[in-house]
């Protein structure tokens, strides 16, 4: 036997479960976007510390060249990464893209201006020490951010907003109009 009441209850769970399923999907995609925008925050770190790198080659490479082109970047930094850093290799067409889009703004000239400016027999050393400093802050980007991401699955996986909402009945106190009650 069912009464207004019970329709009444079992009315406002379903509507309680509905909004705790919505609100669990929304946490869940918003997690998502999250570790989207971390992954993607880490490459442009990255991509900007490998353009670096590839700067820094390109002068050692041509002999301490004071202004390095894009062309000479490119090659430079592909070379080298093909050859000591192979896992970074999906990268270099970032940079590539970067360089021609100019979404970089590091300017070459500036950046190498204090290290040549000394000379020394010195300078191709602090080249390739640079260019090494700028890949590992490049690879440390990217473990920082497959931490992240590793951190932000684990609470993905752990949303659930609040337990599921139950009714249950303990007790049927219904009148039955002469005073008596029916259990």
């Amino acid at each position: 036997m069912t009464c207004s009441c019970e329709k009444r209850i079992e009315y406002i769970l379903r509507r309680v479960q509905q909004n705790a399923r919505a609100r669990e999907g929304e946490y869940r995609h918003r997690i998502e976007t999250f570790q989207e925008g971390i992954r993607s925050g880490a490459e442009e770190i990255a991509v900007r510390h490998l353009f670096r790198a590839g700067v820094y080659w390109a002068s050692y490479d041509n002999g301490s060249h004071r202004s390095p082109s894009a062309a000479m970047t490119r090659d430079a930094l592909s070379g080298h990464i093909a050859r000591e850093y192979p896992m970074l290799n999906a990268l270099v067409p970032r940079v590539d893209e970067a360089i021609q889009t100019g979404g970089i703004i590091d300017d070459p000239v500036q950046m190498l201006r204090k290290m040549l400016r000394r000379g020394g027999t010195n300078v191709p050393s602090l080249l390739l020490a640079n260019a090494k400093r700028e890949v590992m802050v490049c690879q440390k980007a990217l473990e920082r951010a497959e931490l992240v991401q590793q951190r932000l699955l684990v609470w993905k996986e752990g949303v659930v907003v609040g337990n599921n909402p139950e009714a249950f009945c303990i007790v049927d106190l219904h009148g039955d109009g002469d005073g008596t009650y029916i259990q």
